[in-house]
């Protein structure tokens, strides 16, 4: 009887954690604008938006479409500039980086029901509830 209640409220703890997910502070960017001229974007209560945790980043979020093109773009240059370390392309790259990652971005709460890498996520009072794509 015991081995049986354990086995059960083992299971229930671990399907109760993952529909609950995992909660943590992420650094988040949305951009307005085209490579070479972005401005952080805005994103409402209640918006929704597709958004990525780039395999190079650990606490980073992009989302939003114009960061995401921004983003994939920078990271493209940089690859293909890795021969050449002091091309304007690689230059251009890093800065954009820079400014998505360490300028526009600001830390929220993030809760995030899955895991990967690809997430549609909704902007709520206390920071976002994001769903796996």
């Amino acid at each position: 009887m015991n081995r049986l209640l354990s086995t059960v409220l083992l299971t229930t703890s671990c399907l109760f954690h993952l529909a609950c997910g995992q909660q943590r502070n992420v650094s988040v960017v949305t951009e307005s604008g085209e490579y070479g001229s972005l401005h952080p974007g805005t994103w409402d209560i209640g918006e929704i938006k597709d958004c990525e945790l780039p395999a190079s980043e650990k606490e980073f979020m992009v989302c939003g479409y114009a960061a995401l093109q921004a983003w994939a773009e920078a990271e493209e240059a940089e690859k293909n500039s890795k021969q050449d370390t002091d091309s304007l392309a690689k230059h251009a790259a890093i800065s954009t980086k820079h400014q998505m990652r360490d300028l526009d971005s600001k830390i929220f709460t993030v809760h995030f029901n899955g895991s990967g890498s690809f997430w549609r996520c909704k902007k709520t009072s206390d920071g976002f509830e994001c769903d796996e794509k």
